[in-house]
């Protein structure tokens, strides 16, 4: 009860935040990128692509963004609690109702420590965290069914949702932001090839392939302009004369990442010892 008092505290002040102190420097960039559609040229961001249909369907409104940040930390915590609940259940962990509860307001600290820092624009940040966080999570899922026992596991068409499902995301935060799409990358890799014999390998490539495809095609369909970007993309990735044009070396965005996780890892550690010292 105190947990869910200091969550609802917590929320209420967001709340009050929301419509105050817009800023007009990276939030008006950001809004501005949004707003245009425009195809950066010194950064591989195409996050203005995805998000342009939002900012024209709610009203060009730059609160609208604000808000729709709040859900989408809210819904991400939803998702990932059910993930870790359904892969826990195949493999034969169950939690009561109130466990569940518990672990639910304790997935609130990640939205909190998105309001821990003084901006509040949707951006690409944050659609790089919601997709590179839910593709893990269903890598996790398909791991999980992998070694759970047939007693316990769904059925293998959950598989054939599962594959497609980041076949897609993996576009999508190829969009959002390359760097996090080349992070993910790494761990779609591993999922990919840690074997599986009850849904084989072609399976699972075929199937993120298919989901990828029909994302682009849709991204195609929507006017994004996924050449050019691409090719801008790759450029300013791999093109060391496009990196120091840009200001952005490969060993600058490493840096970065390394930092981030660093940072990451000493406000989760906490929050996992709590949850461990409460079960």
């Amino acid at each position: 009860a105190f947990m869910a008092a200091v969550v609802s505290v917590t929320y209420a002040a967001i709340v009050l935040t929301l419509p105050r102190g817009f800023d007009w420097t990276d939030e008006a960039f950001v809004d501005t990128m949004i707003a245009s559609n425009r195809i950066a040229t010194e950064v591989p961001l195409g996050f203005q692509h995805l998000l342009h249909p939002l900012y024209e369907l709610t009203g060009q409104s730059a609160l609208a963004l604000r808000i729709t940040r709040l859900v989408g930390y809210v819904l991400l915590s939803g998702a990932l609690v059910w993930c870790a609940r359904v892969a826990l259940r195949w493999v034969g962990i169950n939690l009561s109702r109130s466990g569940w509860a518990f672990v639910l307001l304790l997935a609130q600290v990640g939205t909190f420590l998105a309001w821990s820092y003084p901006p509040r624009y949707l951006s690409y940040n944050e659609l790089g965290s919601w997709f590179s966080q839910l593709g893990v999570a269903l890598i996790l899922l398909a791991l999980a069914w992998g070694v759970a026992s047939p007693r316990h596991r769904a059925p293998a068409r959950v598989l054939g949702l599962i594959w497609p499902g980041l076949g897609a995301l993996t576009t999508l935060l190829l969009f959002a932001k390359v760097t996090s799409a080349m992070v993910f990358g790494v761990f779609l890799l591993l999922g990919l090839f840690i074997p599986n014999p009850c849904y084989r390998l072609w399976k699972r490539l075929l199937g993120a392939g298919a989901g990828a495809t029909v994302m682009l095609l849709v991204l195609w369909a929507t006017g994004s302009p996924i050449v050019a970007y691409l090719k801008n993309a790759f450029a300013l990735v791999f093109d060391r004369s496009a990196q120091d044009a840009a200001g952005h070396p490969l060993s600058a965005m490493i840096s970065t990442y390394a930092n981030s996780l660093t940072s990451m890892g000493r406000a989760l550690v906490p929050a996992l010892l709590l949850f461990t010292l409460s079960m």
